[in-house]
């Protein structure tokens, strides 16, 4: 049976809840805790944001049979379908699994008990603050990924979790087992999160031993961006005698494997990595750790591998199986692969026969070879395949590596590698003029013959879309409520626990533009690329506001849909009392001038046309005069 990684369950149930029974028509039964005085609209909202599954419509009383109207309190209710049959849900299928189960209150399964045909129970904070739990068929949330390859997979955006809870919240989040089983199967090198944590679960199991913890994945990500000493503490504080932290960091889309061990005085940071990667941006990760944990200084121990560029998760396994369980660590390319294929093998059998497992957030794909990369634009440009190597290497060496590998992820990877020459002193010349030259004359060719009037012309060339995640928004830019001011946050973090702007693309924005309002705080989508019309229920308007490239750090000013996901508008921010501009009247005048009707030498006149008009004109007697 796949084992539960999903965390700890909810517990924070009210001592007396109100529960309310719904029905649907495919005979899946929802228990949903809600207030006393909860209206249907609100479980809508909720029902709404939560499984995306809209309650709204001709839904009644079981009991009398009337429907709903939106303000009808619904405590203690059981709403069904007006159409459906009473019988309708009695049927029998397979149970919920035990290692997903959810137990309830006692008062709250006697009056109404969900229908057998549940396969899944789920507990979730609604945006009132009250729980749900939902039982029925496990919504395909992998939809739009199977096609996906590993790249592909690598290239989305993970969520921002800086919160445990709210850690905990994403890991009880299920997908259909078949569906997860298609995405791994176009993976190829890369490796998600939920199978790092499985197997680095198992390898501590098989350690047995108390003193060692699991730092999740996505925990480890959101503390090296925006950590929290206070919760980082609160997190250790639940394990008494840990000397152990280990858990495998994403950078750039590469899995890095850590550990850390607590010292007298110290936090002393071992990890296992490939010779061209940089493990320096790990450092305020590790801070965050020793200052928890009550140590004021750490240590950092590399070793360095020259094989393993890919297959990052399986290097992850390696290392921290080698220092659990003393196994051998692969001494080639070819060992790493195996693991990394039977890795693979293994997580697939543990999700056969498995009707919903964990959802995966983000993948690793290994270390790109800057190199190789940097050779290849370089060709591009005019620099010959003989002399590629040698410029490549001197070009990483001048500008730094980690620095190239920047641009060339970049949107416009050429212009950034050329700013970054042109900040040298002196600045550096990626392809020599001689280079430019022969590659300008190559492109130009002999000169074509005119083409005639009658030839079709050629239209311009749409320019490429906007990145959104390349986008970075300054601080204070966007005010809700009572202007205060809202942060940037990633679209995979927006849901009915999320506050703040997230900048998206129209195609990652469809979901909640037909889902409704998902929150009661000030939440909302900048759409980069607006279309020309917008088809929402939701407020939206159209705006202009300043952004500045993550990449080359250029500032520009760029449309965007404005789109209010919460109660609270999320408006930019207007400075107050700004002093006015002084501006001065002016007039515009167009002068023709014929040749055969000008008086002078049109040879004169061509050469300083404004100023043989102006003195032409007669200048009125009131001007000022000149001193």
């Amino acid at each position: 049976m796949y084992p539960s990684i999903m965390g700890p369950p909810v517990n924070s149930l009210p001592a007396e809840p109100s529960w309310v029974s719904v029905t649907h028509p495919d005979g899946t039964s929802v228990h949903i805790q809600v207030g006393h005085d909860t209206t249907f609209a609100e479980l809508c909202q909720a029902e709404l944001a939560l499984t995306q599954q809209d309650l709204a419509g001709s839904w009644c009383d079981a009991d009398s049979g009337l429907p709903f109207e939106a303000n009808d309190r619904i405590a203690g209710k059981c709403i069904r379908v007006i159409s459906e049959v009473s019988s309708h849900v009695a049927s029998t299928v397979e149970s919920v699994p035990e290692h997903m189960q959810v137990d309830l209150p006692n008062e709250a399964k006697e009056p109404q008990t969900p229908s057998p045909s549940a396969v899944w129970v789920r507990k979730s904070p609604c945006p009132d603050g009250s729980m749900i739990v939902s039982s029925g068929s496990v919504p395909d949330m992998m939809l739009g990924l199977s096609h996906l390859t590993g790249g592909q997979l690598a290239a989305l955006l993970p969520p921002l979790v800086t919160d445990v809870a709210y850690c905990d919240v994403l890991r009880q989040s299920l997908v259909h087992g078949p569906a997860r089983l298609k995405t791994l199967a176009n993976e190829g090198q890369a490796m998600a999160d939920d199978e790092l944590t499985l197997h680095l679960r198992a390898s501590l199991r098989l350690a047995g031993r108390e003193d060692v913890q699991l730092l999740d994945p996505l925990l480890a990500l959101g503390w090296m961006r925006a950590g929290d000493i206070d919760k980082a503490r609160a997190w250790i504080s639940q394990f008494p005698g840990l000397s152990k932290i280990v858990s495998a960091v994403l950078v750039n889309e590469h899995w890095i494997p850590v550990m850390w061990t607590a010292g007298i005085s110290d936090v002393q940071v071992t990890i296992w990595e490939h010779t061209d990667t940089d493990v320096d941006c790990l450092c305020p990760l590790h801070g965050l750790i020793s200052g928890a944990w009550g140590r004021p200084m750490f240590s950092v121990a590399c070793t360095r591998r020259t094989f393993g560029r890919s297959c990052c998760g399986a290097a992850v396994v390696a290392f921290l199986a080698s220092k659990l369980l003393s196994k051998d660590l692969p001494r080639t390319d070819e060992e790493l692969v195996d693991l990394h294929t039977d890795l693979k093998c293994s997580f697939a059998a543990a999700l056969h026969d498995v009707e919903s497992v964990p959802k995966p957030w983000c993948w690793g794909l290994g270390q790109v070879d800057v190199s190789e990369l940097t050779q290849a634009i370089l060709q591009t440009h005019g620099v010959p395949a003989a002399q590629a190597p040698l410029r490549a290497k001197l070009v990483i060496q001048t500008l730094g590596r980690t620095e190239v590998q920047k641009a060339l992820h970049g949107i416009a990877p050429w212009k950034s590698l050329k700013a970054l020459a042109n900040l040298q002193s002196p600045p550096l010349q990626p392809v020599l003029p001689d280079e430019l030259n022969q590659q300008s004359a190559s492109k130009s060719g002999p000169k074509s013959k005119r083409q005639p009037s009658g030839a079709k012309k050629l239209l311009p060339v749409k320019p490429a879309d906007i990145d959104p995640a390349k986008l970075v928004i300054a601080p204070g830019s966007f005010r809700a409520g009572d202007d205060d001011p809202v942060g940037q946050l990633p679209c995979a973090s927006v849901g009915p626990l999320a506050s703040g702007l997230a900048l998206a693309t129209l195609q990652e924005a469809q979901q909640f533009l037909a889902a409704g309002l998902l929150t009661s705080h000030g939440l909302a989508l900048l759409s980069v690329n607006p279309p020309n019309d917008l088809q929402t229920n939701l407020q939206w308007s159209s705006i202009r506001f300043a952004a500045r490239c993550s990449m080359n750090q250029e500032p520009m000013i760029l449309p965007g849909i404005l789109v209010q996901l919460g109660k609270k508008m999320v408006f930019p921010y207007q400075a107050k009392d700004t002093p006015s501009i002084v501006s001065a009247e002016v007039a515009c005048a167009r002068i023709t001038v014929f040749q055969d009707q000008w008086e002078g030498s049109w040879e004169d006149f061509a050469s300083r046309p404004v100023k043989q008009c102006v003195g032409t004109l007669a200048m009125p007697s009131d001007l000022p005069s000149r001193p």
